[in-house]
């Protein structure tokens, strides 16, 4: 699917009708997003008058077709676009009125082609519970930039056929997605777009947690004053229960290890509902350890959108070694407290027949909270 990349001709209204007294504000645009290329257009250019009115609730009335070139190709889509306007209504005295006989020229253009990136990892998207309880179905139109390392970034949902039901879905796929780093690790980022797409026949809702009861603070985190969290991954069986928990990642190591994973194993869920029943399903769940009254400080002196890139050795024993920057989104950010975040976080082991094994070279990419 390619947008049309260009809104040529601004909005047309008719004089107003009213008394030299009257204060008149025309109809501003809220949402006007660029019609969607036609998949049947092949790489035809094209243009489209309509003309229309805007009522008082601020949307399009009796769109017609004046006049396109060729013929019928782009008509559907310009019309279909101008049904999901939004403007702000023409003010008359304070009081919204219709205001007719606009027209607008879409011009139609297909996109140059978008560079290619092999991706390693996109999940199944869950279906949204109330679009799923509405059998409702729809696509999603998502563009996003993929770094050199692999990670997606400003992702966002540009066109959806069924709007407000699937786009917080369709995004959260994207920014799960993981593809094939490049050779550079300086190259720019690589702009692409995906359609995401959400049918009953495939639908598969989120599993829930049911029964869960939140971990015990250690005490002696809190009797030093620490804060920290715990990932875990872990496997949601088809009756709900919990298997084969491990740490994915602690930070500070050696305080919240224990009790994050006793509460997990006690946990019980809903499960993933597929289109055949429930589902085994790969789950992921992180515990923040915070203290009445103590700032949280651990991830939070990076700015949302800022990050550090850093080499390390993972050890036999999950920790680090050998830590050492790489790259960083901006200059002069706070490397040093990154640096020592590593070296007191611990990682899940990794193993050779068994035995844990030292790994050199790994890369981490530490980005600022929200």
């Amino acid at each position: 699917m390619r947008l049309a990349i260009a809104i040529i001709a601004a909005l047309f209204a008719a004089p107003a009708c009213a008394v030299a007294a009257d204060t008149v504000q025309p109809a501003v645009p809220v949402d006007r997003q660029p019609p969607a290329y036609p998949d049947g257009a092949g790489d035809a250019e094209g243009t489209v008058k309509l003309s229309f009115k805007i009522g008082i609730d601020g949307h399009i009335h009796d769109a017609a077709v004046i006049d396109s070139h060729p013929k019928g190709l782009f008509d559907s889509a310009a019309l279909d676009a101008l049904s999901h306007w939004i403007y702000r209504p023409r003010m008359v005295n304070g009081r919204p009125v219709e205001q007719p006989d606009n027209a607008i020229l879409l011009r139609f253009k297909p996109d140059a082609p978008a560079p290619e990136r092999a991706m390693l990892y996109a999940p199944a998207p869950y279906y949204p519970e109330a679009a799923y309880l509405a059998k409702a179905e729809g696509k999603v139109a998502v563009e996003f930039d993929v770094t050199a390392d692999g990670d997606t970034t400003n992702v966002r949902a540009v066109e959806a056929t069924t709007r407000g039901l699937f786009e917080d879905a369709a995004v959260s796929v994207v920014k799960e997605a993981k593809f094939e780093p490049l050779a550079d690790p300086d190259a720019p980022p690589t702009h692409l777009r995906r359609r995401v797409d959400f049918t009953m026949d495939t639908a598969r809702l989120r599993g829930r947690p049911d029964r869960i009861k939140p971990p015990t603070y250690p005490s002696e985190a809190e009797s030093k004053g620490l804060q920290g969290n715990c990932s875990l991954n872990f496997v949601i069986q088809k009756d709900g229960t919990v298997a084969d928990p491990h740490i994915e990642i602690c930070y500070p190591k050696g305080y919240f290890e224990k009790v994050s994973l006793d509460a997990i194993k006690h946990w019980t869920f809903k499960p993933v509902q597929g289109p055949n029943g429930p589902e085994e399903s790969a789950a992921f769940y992180r515990f923040n350890y915070r203290l009445t009254g103590v700032p949280a400080s651990a991830g939070h002196y990076l700015k949302p959108h800022q990050w550090i890139r850093l080499k390390y050795t993972l050890t036999t024993t999950g920790t680090t070694k050998d830590v050492q920057v790489i790259a960083t989104s901006e200059p002069d950010l706070p490397t040093s407290e990154a640096i020592d975040q590593l070296k007191v976080t611990q990682f899940t082991t990794t193993t050779k027949d068994g035995q844990p094994i030292e790994v050199p070279d790994r890369i981490i990419r530490i980005v600022g909270q929200e």
